[in-house]
């Protein structure tokens, strides 16, 4: 299944930067797009391996052929691992998902995916806070959409509050652990900026509801939910639901801090969160 899985999104890939124009003649490994060569040293010192802090989580939405876009999420870590999690829109439940290792170019400007047993995907150029997805040759996609729409921007991993997953790990002081086997769900929050709704899972119930942000959204500010409300499911060994409902009502403030959100009262934590990306 892995495998299949992890050839769907190369293919998906692929796909994706199909063209329907003509295609530069630079090569994947050439020094620069323009053709000019740079000397080993000047590649050692200017490239974006080195200059660039590259490693970091990856957002953004290409066009799918049929289907209303691709929404794209890469995970690049710094041992030249990556993940990669594929959603196709307007498709149901068609989401896709791959790891495994990639390599960089000669000039350390571009990288591409290894996948086991199946060769290697398309390119992408390495910017700052960006990554462009290329051609398989390492070429820029040539077709009827701007090339704008195959970049992939940087998530701010440590000072965003809206717009991603985030996982409950403590509650009034106590660790949150989900038991596998009775099939509870991890219970987390998710804040959508557009319409300032929050959903998310208490680990057994969906909860939905409103939330008000005081700040620019950065790593602190005031906070408060409202108009809160879940599905009404029985489900085992889930015995933190109330307390947090009960943090989420309380809360009027939060900080955030290597990625951990903290919910607070008056200064007072009532719970914990981390960061989930690839979701």
């Amino acid at each position: 299944m892995r495998k299949e899985i992890t050839l769907l999104v190369v293919l998906a890939l692929a796909f994706a930067s199909c063209n329907t124009g003509k295609q530069s003649g630079n090569s994947g490994n050439n020094n620069s797009d323009s053709g000019i060569v740079m000397s080993p040293e000047f590649i050692a010192e200017h490239s974006s391996r080195s200059a660039v802090d590259w490693a970091g989580v990856y957002k953004g939405m290409i066009p799918c052929a049929d289907c209303e876009g691709i929404d794209i999420e890469i995970q690049l870590n710094e041992d030249n691992t990556y993940n990669v999690v594929m959603n196709y829109l307007g498709r149901g439940d068609s989401k896709f998902t791959g790891e495994g290792l990639f390599e960089w170019d000669e000039t350390g400007g571009k990288i591409r995916f290894i996948v086991e047993d199946e060769g290697v995907g398309n390119w992408y150029r390495v910017g700052e806070s960006q990554l462009l997805m290329l051609d398989a040759e390492g070429n820029r996609i040539e077709n009827n959409f701007p090339p704008e729409i195959y970049m992939l921007e940087k998530i701010d991993m440590d000072f965003v509050l809206i717009n991603k997953n985030w996982k409950l790990i403590e509650l009034n002081g106590k660790e949150i652990s989900v038991n596998a086997e009775s099939g509870n769900s991890e219970p987390f929050l998710f804040l959508m900026k557009d319409d300032n709704r929050v959903a998310g899972n208490t680990g057994c119930n969906n909860l939905m509801g409103s939330f008000k942000v005081t700040s620019d959204y950065g790593n602190e500010g005031k906070l408060k939910f409202s108009q809160m409300a879940t599905t009404r499911m029985a489900c085992r060994d889930v015995n933190y639901e109330q307390d947090f409902l009960k943090a989420l009502e309380g809360c009027n403030n939060y900080s955030i801090v290597n990625d951990t959100l903290s919910l607070k009262k008056d200064g007072e934590l009532l719970a914990k969160f981390t960061g989930m990306y690839l979701q």
